[in-house]
């Protein structure tokens, strides 16, 4: 039994270091804001905490005075005025302080999560549910809890200042009461605490559940689901599941927050016997000439100032418990560490001062965190300005293979050699600087044309600019209403632009780079015919002096290709010009022939 008292002590010691611990880096990671305002907050809370009870002693000072008529009153008058007219100035100044200070931690914590999601290197931490489950906490929580946490501990400091005032000012008078003060203080501020908390870790244990809801609402409101949606029936089913969630979240948070609106009546209970008891006790004492009549005003005073104080104490103790959970996890996202093989880069910018020249794959494996094994033993080299085609079936390993080439992960066994050095060697950001990609699945930006292919953000040289895009359509800018700087996107009223449309800026944005690597991941598999053989007959022209690698499904496009590597189901099956490969490669061959009559078929009809 007193092991485990000891061990409860112990854990309950443990606790309140770390959320003193996390209290103090939250505090600071708030003053590093904006230092002038968390400084003029502090100054300014306690001075307007002190004023108010000033002017409760200086009012009993009056009544005292005039029950006595003994003394001139006026200088406690004058007293009792300026504390009041004092606290009127201060009183507006708090929530101005308050609201710029917000605003700052609000920008301070968002632009430290952007930050430190823009220093992850490996994509790795982005196939992890827990990040996912993690970063909508923070992305949720960002926009309102710096705000709160800078609301919550000023007035949780100006609660305390006015308490302590009160209860010096309480001591002199009753001194016994300030111990039933005090209880009820710690009594409420558990209480909340413990609800608050309870609250907290129910809405990270919902965490899954309410990130699949917001999931469900944006489906409805996603125009790139729109037309499916409507075309299926979709929507019953959609407001049914929301329905279904929701009513399992509601069920749990419902009895928290029904202790939330009783308990907290326990300790205001016990306070207001406490003002009744000491009322009494006051009055008796003025009976027996023990107090004069002005501490009976100023014991009254006393006790409302201290209820409304303590309450609010309460419950902002509880409510700090809240933000600082949210903390805890802010932090926690903020120490993830990058994966070992990344800590290892050193810098080979001499290596690639003139660009990546060759490639290299020996014996590359790959197998991602949920076990999908994508690609094995992998071997092929590409010399400089060659032009590499990637084919295979969906599923074969073909973009994984190009994450790979790109540093977004490291093999799970074998070496990638870039110019001859490991590719885990080098610094990733340095070997960015060398690569252009198109992927896939690439952004469409809501910013104008010309920043939508200028995504750096450095200065624009538009001469470039102009000529990537007139290399990929003639009369695109010219059709658009402001040109290259026509807004893009419905979100903030731009152009909107077809698929096709977007994947001409993808690609653009690749060609603008003009890096020595330029890889294509299904370039044009949303592009009409026509648009198709215009790219790929300036596919040389544009691809003249890099070294090019692009993935297809389309085998007609790989003739222009040096070399052709053949993926089937993550195994390497074939490297070789297109005429060895329809030789050698059945899998090559069958594909080829399938693709070839499929093209003879349609062209009949």
């Amino acid at each position: 039994m007193k092991n485990k008292q000891q061990f409860t002590i112990s854990k309950g010691i443990q606790i309140l270091t770390e959320k003193i611990r996390t209290l103090r880096k939250s505090l600071y990671a708030v003053y590093q804001s904006d230092k002038l305002f968390f400084t003029s907050t502090i100054l300014v809370i306690l001075l307007n905490s002190i004023f108010p009870i000033a002017a409760i002693y200086f009012s009993s000072q009056i009544i005292n005075v005039l029950a006595s008529k003994t003394t001139d009153v006026t200088y406690f008058i004058f007293c009792w005025g300026g504390c009041l007219l004092i606290n009127n100035l201060l009183s507006p100044l708090i929530p101005f302080l308050q609201s710029n200070l917000g605003d700052k931690s609000v920008c301070f914590i968002n632009r430290s999560i952007i930050e430190k999601s823009n220093s992850l290197l490996s994509l790795s931490h982005f196939d992890k549910e827990s990040y996912y489950n993690d970063i909508q906490i923070i992305s949720d929580g960002a926009q309102n809890k710096p705000i709160n946490l800078v609301v919550t501990v000023m007035g949780i400091f100006g609660n305390i200042c006015t308490i302590s005032y009160s209860i010096a000012l309480l001591f002199t008078q009753l001194s016994y009461l300030t111990i039933l003060v005090l209880a009820c203080i710690i009594l409420h501020g558990k209480m909340m605490s413990n609800i608050q908390t309870k609250l907290w870790i129910e809405s990270l244990g919902r965490s899954p559940k309410s990130r699949r809801m917001n999931y469900l609402s944006s489906l409805s409101t996603n125009v790139a689901h729109a037309k499916e949606m409507r075309i299926y029936g979709v929507g019953e089913h959609l407001i049914s599941c929301y329905q279904e969630l929701f009513n399992d979240i509601y069920r749990k948070m419902f009895g928290i927050r029904l202790k939330l609106t009783f308990l907290p009546l326990v300790p205001s209970i016990i306070l207001l016997i406490g003002n009744v008891v000491a009322i009494y006790t006051a009055v008796e004492s003025i009976r027996t000439g023990t107090l004069g009549i002005g501490s009976l005003a100023l014991i009254l005073q006393l006790f409302m100032q201290l209820h409304h104080s303590i309450m609010n104490l309460g419950m902002e103790y509880g409510w700090l418990s809240q933000h600082l959970l949210f903390f805890e996890k802010y932090f926690h996202f903020l120490s993830i560490k990058e994966d070992s093989s990344y800590q290892k880069q050193i810098s080979h910018s001499e290596q690639l001062r003139d660009g990546i020249h060759t490639v290299k794959f020996e014996n590359v494996s790959f197998t991602y965190l949920d076990g999908r094994n994508v690609l094995n033993n992998i071997n092929f080299e590409i010399t400089s300005k060659e032009k590499i085609a990637i084919v295979g079936e969906n599923g074969s390993g073909k973009t994984t293979l190009i994450k790979l080439i790109c540093g977004f992960y490291h093999p799970t066994s074998g070496r990638i050699l870039i110019n001859g050095n490991s590719i885990e060697t080098y610094n990733v950001r340095e070997l960015w600087t060398q690569i252009a990609t198109v992927f896939q699945d690439f952004g469409c930006y809501a910013f104008p044309l010309k920043k939508n292919i200028a995504l750096d953000g450095k200065p624009i040289v538009s001469n470039n600019l102009k000529a990537v895009i007139q290399t990929l359509d003639a009369g695109f800018i010219h059709r658009l209403p402001e040109g290259i700087n026509t807004p893009l996107g419905k979100m903030f009223g731009g152009t909107d632009l077809s698929i096709g449309q977007w994947q001409k800026i993808a690609i653009a944005r690749a060609l603008y780079k003009d890096t020595s690597l330029l890889i294509l991941d299904e370039p044009t598999a949303s592009l009409d015919a026509i648009s198709e053989n215009e790219i790929y007959e300036h596919f040389e022209e544009i691809c003249k002096d890099k070294t090019a690698i692009y993935i297809t499904h389309r085998l007609a496009s790989v003739s222009m290709a040096d070399k052709i590597l053949v993926l089937d189901k993550g195994n390497q099956i074939g490297f070789d010009a297109h005429h060895v490969l329809m030789k050698c490669c059945k899998k090559y061959q069958q594909m080829h022939q399938i693709q070839s009559t499929r093209y003879t078929n349609a062209t009949l009809d």
